[in-house]
């Protein structure tokens, strides 16, 4: 009698166990396949990206982020900061945030000088991926460089 009951209270137990694990994978199934809600901040304006024919370009989002040596080689290339005699740059890259798709803000530090912030955007053409867009500087007013509201937040 003993066994028999013993036996039942392990396969309820089982049972209740399986009915948990269950619904457990069921609800975070759920939670997956749940859309996400983005929102637009306010002043910022969405406008699809399309070629003067219509049909829709590649959008940034859809392109890697760069490397480290490209976001030196753009830098370099605008003479802006010079290499050194070796070729190497004479700036280090301290900090890179990225505040809207496609737009980086890339702090950089030259020794004895203080940081300076380089503004790049993604262009999406394969042979120039990147263009300075403002910098280096530490300063960057609006009635000098027009920005999106995100990156001026962001600087």
């Amino acid at each position: 009698m003993k066994k028999r009951i013993i036996i039942v209270a392990v396969v309820l137990i089982l049972g209740a166990m399986g009915i948990y694990f269950f619904i457990l994978h069921n609800k975070q199934s759920s939670e997956e396949n749940t859309p996400t809600k983005t929102t637009v901040p306010i002043g910022e304006t969405v406008t699809p990206n399309k070629t003067p024919d219509g049909t829709p370009t590649k959008t940034p989002a859809s392109i890697p982020p760069p490397t480290t040596q490209q976001l030196y080689d753009v830098i370099t290339q605008n003479d802006a900061v010079p290499i050194k005699e070796n070729g190497q740059p004479d700036f280090g890259i301290t900090n890179v945030k990225q505040p809207l798709s496609g737009w980086f803000i890339v702090t950089i530090r030259k020794n004895g000088l203080e940081p300076a912030k380089v503004i790049l955007k993604q262009t999406g053409n394969s042979s120039s991926p990147l263009t300075v867009v403002a910098g280096p500087g530490t300063s960057f007013p609006p009635s000098d460089v027009s920005l999106p509201d995100a990156v001026r937040r962001a600087l």
